[in-house]
C-alpha cells in the first residue's frame, strides 16, 4: 500500500468535514519531523491587517502570531516573488538564496532573524494551495534547528501530498459556497408568507418552510401521514393526490398537460387552501445526485395577508387598478370566473383585464402570469 494512503485518506475527509483538518495535518506535519505547521486563509488587501481564517494552527507561538499578520503575513520576502506565490509550488528555507542565486540570502531577512528564527523555525516546507480571486490559502510545515534539512525526496513527497492537499481544499472551498447560498435560500424561503413544501419522486416531503409547517402540525387543512401530504378533508384527498402525482409526471415527461390547483376544505369555518403543484426542472445529470426534489407544492391561506400587494403590481408591471386586482386574485388561486365576481365585473370584462396583464407582464397565459409574479414577488414576514 501506498505511504501515503492513510494521510491522503484523512484530508479528503477533511475536504467534507472541516472538524477532520487536525487530524490530517497533525497527521502531515509529523510525517515530515515539523515542530509546527499550519493552513490559513487570508484576502490580499491594501489593510495593514488582513482578515486571516486559522483552520489549523499548531506549535506556533501565540505571541508571534499577530506579529506575523500584521508584519509579514503580506510583505514577506516570499510574497514579493509572483513565481514562488504560484499553486503548487513548493517554497523552502532554500528557495530565496535559490531565487537570488545569493546563499545565506534568507537567512539575514527580517523575518527569518525576528520570527522564524526566534521560534526555532530553521527548515521549512510551505506551498500555496489555492488561489482565488483575492484570496489565497497556505500550508507549511516548520523543523527545528536540530532537525536536518529537508531532502530532494521529502520536498518531491510534499508537493505529492499537498497536491492532494489542494484539490480538497478546493472541494471544500465549493461545498461551503453551496452551503452558504442553501442556507440564504433557506433563510428566504422560511420567511414567505405562503406556505412552500419539496416533494422527491415519490411525492415525500424533503422540506418545508415555517408558514407550510405550521399548517402540517395544526392539521389545518393538511397534514403529514407517511412522510407525504394528505388532505384533511377526505373528500379531498383524491384531487390533491391527483395533482401532485401529476406535477411528478410533468417533472419525468411523462405528460403534457398543465399544472393544477386545487382547494381544500379546513376546520372552523375558514376559506379553504389554495394549492398549486409545481414541477421541478430535472436538467441536473449526476450519478449521485440519489433522491433529487421533484416538484414543490405552493399552498396560499387567504385568511393570511394578501400575497401580492396591489401597489407593487403597478410599479413592476404598469398594471391598472383592475388589472392588478384580477392578478391578486389570480395569483391567490381564484379561477378566472370566480376571481370576475369577487370583483363584481362579468366574466368578459375579467378576461379583457387578463388579456392585458398578460401583454405587460409578457406572458402567453394565465398560468405562466402566476408563475412569473410568485417567482419575482418576494414574500417576506416583517418587511
Amino acid at each position: 500500500m501506498d505511504s501515503n494512503g492513510p494521510i491522503i485518506a484523512q484530508i479528503y475527509s477533511a475536504a467534507l468535514d472541516a472538524s477532520a483538518w487536525p487530524v490530517a495535518l497533525t497527521s502531515m506535519q509529523e510525517q515530515f519531523g515539523g515542530i509546527a505547521s499550519g493552513l490559513y486563509t487570508f484576502e490580499t488587501t491594501q489593510r495593514r491587517t488582513p482578515n486571516v481564517s486559522l483552520l489549523h494552527l499548531r506549535g506556533v507561538d501565540e505571541n508571534y502570531l499577530s506579529s506575523y499578520i500584521e508584519r509579514f503575513l503580506q510583505r514577506n520576502p516570499w510574497a514579493k516573488i509572483p513565481e514562488l506565490q504560484a499553486p503548487r509550488t513548493i517554497r523552502t528555507d532554500r528557495s530565496l538564496d535559490e531565487y537570488h542565486g545569493t546563499p545565506g540570502y534568507y537567512r539575514r531577512t527580517a523575518l527569518y532573524n525576528e520570527w522564524m528564527k526566534p521560534q526555532d523555525f530553521i527548515h521549512t516546507l510551505g506551498t500555496t494551495l489555492l488561489h482565488q480571486g483575492q484570496q489565497r490559502t497556505k500550508f507549511f510545515v516548520y523543523r527545528p534547528r536540530a532537525g536536518r534539512a529537508f531532502t530532494r525526496r521529502e520536498i518531491t513527497r510534499f508537493g505529492q501530498l499537498s497536491g492532494h492537499m489542494a484539490h480538497a481544499v478546493n472541494m471544500a472551498r465549493r461545498l461551503a459556497i453551496q452551503e452558504h447560498r442553501l442556507h440564504a435560500a433557506l433563510h428566504v424561503i422560511d420567511r414567505l408568507k405562503f406556505g412552500v413544501i419539496f416533494l422527491d419522486g415519490q411525492a415525500r416531503i424533503t422540506l418545508a418552510n415555517r408558514f407550510a409547517q405550521t399548517l402540517l402540525d395544526q392539521r389545518d387543512g393538511i397534514y403529514l401521514r407517511d412522510g407525504m401530504v394528505t388532505a384533511a378533508h377526505r373528500d379531498d384527498r383524491r384531487r390533491l393526490d391527483g395533482m401532485v402525482h401529476l406535477a411528478l409526471n410533468l417533472h419525468g415527461g411523462q405528460a403534457d398537460a398543465v399544472p393544477r390547483r386545487v382547494s381544500l376544505r379546513r376546520p372552523d369555518m375558514k376559506r379553504p387552501l389554495y394549492l398549486m403543484a409545481l414541477p421541478l426542472p430535472c436538467d441536473v445529470e449526476t450519478p449521485f445526485l440519489g433522491g433529487r426534489d421533484a416538484a414543490v407544492l405552493l399552498i396560499n391561506d387567504p385568511e393570511s395577508e394578501p400575497m401580492v400587494p396591489a401597489e407593487w403590481l403597478r410599479r413592476r408591471y404598469g398594471l391598472t387598478s383592475a388589472e392588478a386586482r384580477l392578478a391578486r386574485h389570480l395569483v391567490r388561486g381564484d379561477t378566472l370566473r370566480g376571481s370576475a365576481e369577487a370583483m363584481g365585473v362579468t366574466y368578459e370584462t375579467a378576461r379583457g383585464y387578463l388579456k392585458l396583464a398578460l401583454q405587460k407582464t409578457g406572458s402567453a397565459r394565465q398560468l405562466e402570469l402566476v408563475r412569473k409574479i410568485l417567482s419575482e414577488q418576494v414574500f417576506l414576514h416583517g418587511m
